[in-house]
């Protein structure tokens, strides 16, 4: 699917944030409408609706994205759009308030280009990041040279062990003994993850767990507020251990 002709609304109070942005989006044949607050956003949807909203969190007319967020979801008429928060602002909890409020994707900025484009054509199916797969098809196990490394890695609050399956930048496979439905928010602790500065992500379960079998299930999760540095070495995973 071709990203030409999505149109997509930046709300952002940085003039220089929004020239990059729209640099690189209109590049792909995306349709820029820029916004600098709060009520110019409203006018903006007024006027038409976008394929996606990216907005700031922090914005200087008194109003902030969680606000743009809260007005999105209350409204029948725009509580369907995509959202996707780039933001300097990577507490935990502002992330998961964030997801809470419906948003698609929590970036952290200095924005990567890569990073967005990949996201924004994953969310119109345009774009399949590869992936570190830990699990041997064949035989249902892990792979010997991740066995020790990786099996049992996640931990959710009610502390239930979760195998990591497979892993890219953009989302995860987890098997366990809790079935999700489709856009669950939860929050799951990972040494893996820990370990290489993605102690903060949040996780929204993509779709409906699959029964793998009887008590166990598996389900895909994306990540949320995820950086490139970050990225960098969940790619870097790829490279067979010795």
């Amino acid at each position: 699917m071709s990203l030409k002709g999505k149109e997509i609304l930046v709300i952002d109070d940085d003039s220089q944030y929004q020239f990059f942005v729209n640099n690189i989006l209109s590049n792909l044949g995306i349709t820029i409408t820029q916004a600098k607050n709060y009520d110019e956003a409203l006018k903006c949807l007024k006027e038409s609706i976008p394929h996606l909203i990216i907005t700031d969190i922090k914005l200087n007319d008194g109003k902030d994205g969680l606000n743009i967020q809260k007005f999105l979801k209350e409204n029948k008429r725009f509580k369907a759009i995509p959202v996707f928060v780039i933001t300097a602002d990577a507490t935990r909890n502002t992330i998961f308030q964030s997801l809470a409020l419906g948003a698609n994707e929590y970036i952290i900025k200095p924005l990567i280009a890569k990073d967005l484009i990949q996201k924004i054509r994953r969310l119109f199916m345009d774009y399949e990041a590869p992936e570190v797969k830990f699990i041997d098809e064949n035989t249902g196990k892990y792979k010997p040279e991740f066995e020790m490394s990786f099996e049992n890695d996640f931990n959710v609050e009610i502390e239930l062990d979760f195998s990591l399956r497979a892993i890219n930048e953009l989302s995860c496979i987890l098997q366990g003994p809790v079935k999700f439905p489709k856009e669950s928010i939860v929050d799951l602790k990972s040494d893996l993850l820990n370990s290489i500065g993605g102690d903060g992500l949040g996780f929204r379960s993509i779709e409906n767990s699959r029964t793998i079998e009887a008590g166990t299930f598996s389900t895909r999760f994306s990540l949320v507020g995820i950086n490139e540095k970050v990225a960098q070495k969940i790619r870097a995973l790829r490279v067979t251990k010795s």
